[in-house]
């Protein structure tokens, strides 16, 4: 049975398919707490000869949640078949504390250049970026519950980083501010943030300016989603993360779709906010039992690399 394994892993590389490529890198520079780092490279970087031209890549960092890791993440969804077809560069830090969640309240993952888990996560981007000559202005970020809370915090902390962000069943940026302990995660906080605290549009707007104070360039494109049944991440967090970056890009609610064409799927509310793909939020009733899924196909063409 060994023999036949390993026959077929063989047979499976020399046909040229992704058969778990994930890498862990351990140089990549600033890593004040301590975080793991995976990358998954397209064939085009791997197979490349010395002369061949393979600079200009997309990046596309996935955020795990909390109890999950990277390679769980990297196999949750079919982000590294899609990495290879449409040849980008997919990152997967991962945490390593408190049962594998991000410090979404901490003042140094809050501030820009603050250290914390989020500038773990940028020096990754930025030795990536260096080493395979990526595209700068083609960084994107995703996550899914924790991964999605923080996916807001480093859209809020770095916006000279990132072209857009995909938060599912993520809290707003600082709605975790202050968490206790010294490994600060939302379990040892009360829930008054996932349950849908309440913030004026300038308050929360506040948030995320105070973040890196002066800053005056453009930020993020922002794609928020969840589920209006979710006990974890209430729908009113959820509609707070919207306000919030409503605020910061400036923009209003025109439109709202719905039925087969919404790419969430058609148990969402599609909500358009401005124009350009600005901002948009999918909000929906899924089947009791069932999660909200992230839709990778919604998530490529909002980033605008499918």
């Amino acid at each position: 049975m060994k023999t036949s394994i390993t026959a077929l892993v063989t047979l499976l590389a020399l046909a040229g398919l992704s058969f778990g490529r994930l890498e862990e890198v351990t140089d990549f520079g600033s890593n004040p707490t301590g975080l793991r780092m995976f990358v998954e490279l397209p064939l085009s970087i791997i197979n490349a000869q010395k002369d061949d031209n393979v600079s200009g890549k997309p990046i596309v960092v996935h955020l795990h949640s909390c109890y999950s890791d990277a390679f769980q993440a990297s196999t949750e969804i079919n982000l590294p078949e899609l990495g290879e077809s449409l040849d980008f560069i997919l990152i997967y830090p991962e945490s390593t504390r408190n049962s594998n969640c991000w410090d979404v309240g901490s003042a140094a993952s809050l501030t820009h250049n603050g250290g914390g888990d989020a500038g773990g996560i940028i020096s990754m981007i930025n030795h990536t970026v260096t080493k395979y000559a990526a595209d700068k202005t083609r960084i994107f970020i995703l996550g899914n519950s924790e991964g999605g809370s923080m996916t807001n915090v480093l859209a809020g902390s770095y916006p000279d980083v990132f072209a857009a962000a995909a938060s599912y069943r993520g809290a707003g940026f600082a709605c975790y501010a202050g968490s206790a302990g010294t490994d600060p995660k939302p379990m040892n906080t009360n829930q008054t943030c996932a349950e849908g605290i309440k913030h004026t549009p300038a308050q929360w707007g506040a948030f995320v300016r105070n973040a890196y104070p002066g800053y005056a360039g453009a930020r993020p494109r922002m794609m928020i989603v969840n589920d209006v049944e979710d006990t974890l991440v209430r729908a009113q967090a959820g509609y707070e993360t919207l306000t919030q970056w409503a605020e910061v890009l400036g923009v209003t609610n025109t439109a709202n779709e719905t039925g087969k064409a919404v790419e969430q799927g058609p148990e969402f509310t599609k909500m358009i906010y401005g124009t350009e793909n600005k901002l948009v939020g999918y909000f929906g009733t899924l089947e009791a039992g069932k999660q909200v899924k992230v839709a990778v196909p919604a998530v490529l063409k909002f980033f605008g690399l499918q």
